[in-house]
């Protein structure tokens, strides 16, 4: 596998609870993860925040690998 580079997510707004919020988070972070070609994705971080009464928040960093070396970019 190569590594892509890294990618990371946060819950959307309209999340009631953190259930919700960690699907919201884990959605995104694939979604970007594809675009950018990648088969798979290390999760490296995950952080909650939001207290009781709160609407929650979920963080999620990761790297994203490939099964082909990431291109060149142009300078």
């Amino acid at each position: 596998l190569y590594e892509l580079g890294k990618v990371d997510a946060k819950s959307s707004k309209g999340s009631r609870n953190a259930k919700s919020a960690m699907q919201s988070a884990n959605i995104r972070l694939q979604k970007k993860a594809a675009n950018m070609g990648a088969y798979i994705v290390l999760i490296t971080k995950r952080e909650s925040k939001g207290g009781y009464g709160e609407v929650p928040t979920h963080f999620v960093e990761g790297i994203a690998y490939g099964l082909e070396p990431p291109k060149e970019q142009p300078k």
